[in-house]
């Protein structure tokens, strides 16, 4: 399993410090079982993540890789920030996720990708809050000219995004290859797949 997967699951774990049930409901989390511990138990990231995975569409089970990843976000600053911008694009990253029915875990691929940053640029030439290359956003419906840059979008590449997510999944049948996938790609993931 690649970096990028366990970051992706250590940021959903980390993400939640304390058990607000508003959370739990809207996030479908086991709420008995939550209310069954006594709050989250600082540095106790294992139990945390059990709770807060126990639910979702898409599962890795806790491991220490996970563990060290976790222990790492509690040191960077631009942590509480990013988590404060995903409220802003939370609405439009589920509203979107509904109707393509992507689970929900998947929005943190963005705060990985960009740091929810919609003109983010990257040195290879991937752009937006999705990081799309080129190639891959035109197949998805993104463009740009001398007058508009639709990858700067954050609903039009949120769309693009569930779209391809889609699509990566009709091949490979496992979100978590999907999330490997959108990092690495897809014929790499295939080609590790067939050794």
């Amino acid at each position: 399993m690649n970096r990028f997967l366990f970051l992706l699951f250590s940021l959903l774990a980390f993400s939640q410090k304390m058990p607000d049930t508003t959370f739990i409901k809207k996030y479908n989390f086991n709420e008995s079982a939550v209310k069954k511990t006594i709050g989250f138990q600082k540095n106790n990231y294992k139990n945390n993540y059990t709770l807060m995975v126990r639910n979702q569409s898409v599962r890795l089970s806790y491991n220490p890789i996970i563990g060290n990843e976790i222990d790492k976000f509690r040191y960077y600053n631009w942590l509480n920030k990013v988590f404060s911008i995903m409220s802003f694009y939370d609405p439009l990253f589920e509203r979107v996720f509904n109707f393509y029915k992507i689970p929900k875990e998947l929005r943190f691929i963005a705060l990985i990708e960009s740091n929810l940053n919609p003109q983010a640029s990257s040195p290879v030439g991937a752009m937006g809050i999705w990081q799309f290359m080129n190639a891959t956003g035109y197949q998805y419906g993104l463009f740009k000219n001398n007058y508009i840059n639709v990858f700067y979008d954050p609903y039009q590449s949120t769309v693009s995004a569930c779209l391809f997510l889609k699509d990566m999944y009709k091949q490979l049948g496992d979100w978590n290859l999907v999330i490997s996938a959108y990092n690495c790609g897809i014929g790499r993931v295939k080609g590790i797949m067939n050794k």
